[in-house]
């Protein structure tokens, strides 16, 4: 009994024993079924598909994700194989993976495309699933939906494609450059322009490998002002190519900034306008060759306004003194800032006068002879741009200018004079201003043989041939015009007649060409022996009328007696031999005394000639 009763205790103390243990296991089993709970809760809780097979492939654990891209329970997706969920070529692929990492232990990462409904593109991690002793029994995977990442970074990278098929199109150069300046990225159009692929700048710094070294200054402070904050902004500077050739570059510099709002890259936009430069320089320069040419021609057209003027003046000229006046006003337009003068040869051809001058011609070389100036014995233009090496005038003065010209005026193969210009300060005469005097110096003879002309045809109009004296013609227009003159001043005129002595006789003993010259020895003293004022006319035949404007009656009579006793002195030569003793008679009358018009004055004088005459001869005889 005692023995029972020992043998029910130790039951009871074991059956009491296994309930604790028994207690103890369920205790433990409840903190592992919420562990598990809590684990798979977890699981669940992930975005990422979660499983776990075996050695055979079949899943032991998978998560609320995992069943969602199946559309399966997950009791339901328990035990399965790949093989029951995928076409055989992924579940084989997925089965080679299993017993790559159960075997090597190894972690694999890969991406793999579904052809599920939900997702197309997984990140699939693998990794081999432990024991209590460390031993694989199985795989653990964790599939990451990376289907909206890819799309995103298609799309990035389709847009980066397109930016950079744009950006490589564009014509215009494109730098991207760093703070430092380093070459980050450049553009194809930046590649063809200097020669440089993109490999072999990238990462250096633009001022040492593409920028000219002298002309980069201006684009050193446009990046500089970039990087500060002042963007954006234009320069210009140079740019060297491979093949050394410098392209003028005009940038446009922008900047991008990082999430602190610093300058992260600077972006340079630059148009090759090295041609366009050149064009304008071009056109600039022709700009200026074309304003020069206007004012050339408007020089020109000046010079040939002024030239025109001036011959237009030297036509209408009616004596020497007022053509020397019209080139002495002309020249200093003509030739500004220099000086000269026109030289006219005198009648005897041995001095050389000038007789016109402009600007700060010196006063002594202003008479010389013909042959002193080399522009007058070769019979042209004669020019010296160096006195140190050229033929120098002899006529010319002090002060020597720097150069000068000598410009001979010919008419009808004549040698009229010359046209003198100095230029002061230039090392030659411009061409043009050598052509201008040849022009001024051909208008200039030109009227000077017109007047010379004019004046031959004006002598011989009013003078007699052979005396040398005034026709008759020109003494009865020079006497209305004294009369006229005399009657506005309240002044008298006096007129002598004169005759000569027995001059039919002489005729007859010595002949006509001895009384030729006798008359022409009469007309050659009258000329030199009465007043600048006085006309000395040939009446007609022997008879000579003197003209006294400003001569009372009795100067005129006492002129007249001076005259008189002066012919009787006259010794007259023909053939040498002497012709005798000159007597003359002569009328005096007076205006107005003797008569109010030349009509009456010359009848008045006409009979005191008759008077002298008859009362014999060789005396002055004054009208009643």
């Amino acid at each position: 009994m005692e023995k029972d009763g020992e043998t029910s205790k130790q039951l009871q103390d074991e059956i009491r024993s296994l309930k604790e243990r028994l207690a103890e296991m369920e205790r433990i089993a409840d903190g592992l079924r919420a562990s598990e709970r809590m684990y798979q809760t977890l699981l669940d809780a992930i975005d990422d598909g979660i499983h776990a097979n075996d050695v055979e492939g079949r899943y032991l654990v998978v998560n609320e994700e995992m069943a969602l891209r199946h559309g399966m329970s997950k009791e339901a997706l328990l035990g399965k194989t790949p093989f029951d969920l995928y076409e055989p070529g992924i579940a084989q692929k997925a089965m080679d993976q299993y017993r790559h990492v159960m075997r090597t232990g190894e972690v694999l990462d890969e991406e793999m495309v579904y052809p599920g409904a939900r997702a197309q593109c997984r990140h699939v991690h693998r990794a081999p699933l432990r024991g209590a002793a460390s031993e694989i029994t199985g795989v653990v995977t964790v599939s990451r939906d990376i289907t909206a990442r890819k799309q995103a970074e298609e799309a990035l990278r389709r847009e980066r494609d397109f930016s950079s098929a744009v950006v490589d199109t564009v014509g215009a150069l494109l730098i991207v450059l760093d703070p430092d300046a380093r070459i980050v990225r450049a553009n194809r159009a930046c590649e063809r322009i200097t020669g440089y692929s993109m490999a072999e700048i990238q990462g250096k710094p633009i001022w040492k490998v593409l920028c000219y070294p002298d002309g980069n200054g201006q684009g050193r402070e446009a990046f500089l002002s970039t990087l500060s904050g002042h963007f954006p902004n234009s320069a210009e500077n140079c740019l060297i190519t491979r093949d050394g050739e410098r392209r003028l570059i005009a940038w446009t510099n922008t900047a991008v900034l990082d999430c602190d709002g610093r300058v992260e890259y600077v972006i340079a936009v630059g148009a090759d306008i090295t041609e366009q430069r050149r064009a304008e320089e071009a056109l600039q320069e022709n700009n200026r060759l074309l304003t020069r040419w206007i004012d050339e021609l408007e020089r020109r057209n000046q010079e040939t306004i002024l030239i025109n003027n001036m011959g237009d003046l030297l036509q209408s000229c009616v004596s020497f003194e007022e053509a020397y006046s019209v080139v002495a006003h002309s020249a200093p337009k003509l030739f500004p800032s220099t000086s000269g003068a026109l030289f006219a040869i005198s009648p005897s051809r041995n001095l050389v006068d000038a007789v016109a001058t402009w600007g700060d011609f010196p006063e002594s070389g202003r008479i010389f002879a013909p042959d002193e100036c080399w522009g007058l014995r070769r019979g042209r233009v004669h020019t010296v741009d160096d006195l140190g090496s050229g033929l120098i005038c002899h006529h010319l003065a002090q002060p020597l200018p720097a150069s000068y010209l000598c410009v001979p005026m010919m008419a009808q193969g004549e040698i009229l004079g010359s046209l003198h210009v100095r230029v002061n300060g230039a090392s030659r005469p411009p061409e043009t201003m050598t052509q201008l005097a040849v022009t001024v110096a051909e208008h200039a003879a030109l009227a000077l043989a017109n007047l010379k002309l004019q004046q031959t045809l004006r002598d011989q109009a009013i003078h007699d041939l052979l005396t040398g004296l005034f026709n008759r013609r020109y003494m009865e227009e020079i006497l209305e015009r004294e009369l006229l003159r005399a009657k506005r001043r309240g002044s008298s005129v006096g007129v002598i007649m004169v005759d000569i002595d027995h001059f039919k006789q002489f005729n007859d003993l010595y002949g006509h060409e001895a009384g030729d010259a006798l008359l022409a020895a009469m007309g050659s003293y009258l000329r030199t022996h009465v007043r600048g004022e006085d006309v000395a006319c040939r009446y007609g035949g022997d008879e000579i009328i003197l003209i006294l404007p400003d001569s009372s009656l009795e100067d005129t009579r006492s002129r007249a007696e001076q005259l008189r006793e002066g012919i009787k002195s006259l010794g007259v030569e023909y053939r040498r031999q002497p012709l005798g003793t000159v007597t003359v008679s002569m009328g005096v009358a007076a205006f107005p005394l003797h008569g109010s018009d030349k009509e009456r004055l010359l009848n008045a004088s006409d009979l005191a000639l008759y008077r002298a005459k008859s009362e014999g001869r060789d005396r002055v005889m004054v009208a009643p």
